[in-house]
């Protein structure tokens, strides 16, 4: 990853990680930063949200401008099991979410 290389330590053991956009890597700043998500919406429905569900997640990685499969202004790429935890991924792959 753009943070840590090929270290597997920069994974957290119960895989909820994510990497982020321009914006928020800040030159590589975030790198280890915590962020908590919560799922707002799916660009269809039915809603893939899972209410009431908020994920913390470690930045491990810098999302280039356009990951596969994420579209153009993506701010966070989950991990899969992050994603699993605020959203259901036969609903969406791709959500609108709230971080801080």
């Amino acid at each position: 990853t753009a943070c840590y290389g090929t270290s597997v330590v920069q994974i957290p053991a119960n895989n909820l990680f994510a990497a982020v956009d321009d914006r928020i890597w800040d030159n590589g700043a975030a790198c280890g930063r915590d962020y908590s998500v919560r799922c707002l919406s799916g660009a269809t429905p039915p809603n893939p949200c899972l209410a009431g569900q908020t994920v913390t997640v470690r930045i491990v990685d810098r999302a280039p401008p356009v990951s596969t499969p994420s579209s153009a202004g993506t701010t966070f790429v989950l991990s899969n099991d992050a994603f699993s935890v605020i959203a259901n991924s036969a609903h969406a792959k791709q959500i609108n979410i709230e971080f801080l």
